[in-house]
């Protein structure tokens, strides 16, 4: 089974928003784990990409046409499996016959901090002395900024009088995200996931409103380059041009 890592390097805040409130801290606390790391939900971030996908052949479909755009569509429908999903079934449109959904071939892990800055500070948490003992608080406060807006009703007007606290991740923080196939992947699908990851630039709650801001990278297994693919024109080889 081949693995590769999804490198996110924040080029903004982010809110990696866990839907639970922080008593006396905050109202919407961010999404970490038992000792306090942040991380991003593997399931979200796949479905984000998924989006993205969707967006980016949207646009192969318009300069190349439904012809064209095929090769682009089957990879994303190996990877990602057909947007129907749940065990429906879709009408293939030039026949109308009715043909299977498709589970997905790829696998992500949620998308946390590197392994050795993660075990750096569980180290030093399995000190017997208090003294070195850090505090999942203490490991949010270092990974987040507390941050205040407006709460706004249901029908658009500002609550009166009432302020929202939520947390938002540090900028410049990177993680790390290892993606894996349930079979192996041809060199048009690798292609056409390096085109998905390239192109997502933002991730989490508020995109439109300027947090979340990423670069993405696609790396092997040993966080680095990918040489099969690292001085391919992407869209050349999938557009054929």
């Amino acid at each position: 089974m081949n693995k590769y890592l999804l490198k996110i390097t924040l080029k903004s805040e982010a809110i990696f928003n866990s839907g639970e409130e922080e008593q006396n801290l905050v109202n919407d606390k961010v999404l970490a784990d038992e000792l306090g790391f942040v991380y991003f939900h593997g399931k979200t971030l796949k479905g984000q990409l998924r989006k993205k996908a969707k967006w980016i052949e949207e646009k192969i479909e318009k300069i190349k046409g439904k012809e064209g755009v095929k090769p682009f569509k089957q990879s994303i429908i190996k990877l990602f499996g057909s947007e129907f999903g749940g065990g429906k079934e879709q009408l293939e449109e030039s026949s109308q016959i009715v043909i299977p959904s498709q589970r997905g071939i790829m696998t992500i892990t949620n998308l946390e901090l590197p392994k050795n800055i993660r075990d750096y500070f569980k180290n030093i948490n399995d000190y017997k002395d208090e003294d070195y003992k850090i505090t999942p608080y203490d490991m949010i406060k270092a990974q987040t900024q507390k941050r205040t807006r407006i709460q706004i009703k249901e029908s658009g007007t500002v609550e009166n009088g009432m302020m929202m606290t939520y947390h938002t991740v540090k900028d410049g923080l990177v993680f790390y995200s290892e993606i894996g196939f349930l079979e192996r992947i041809d060199f048009k699908d690798l292609i056409s996931l390096n085109i998905v990851v390239k192109s997502l630039d933002s991730i989490g709650s508020s995109i439109n409103r300027g947090r979340g801001k990423i670069k993405a990278e696609l790396l092997n297994e040993n966080c680095k380059l990918i040489k099969e693919i690292e001085n391919v024109d992407c869209l050349e080889v999938l557009l054929g041009e």
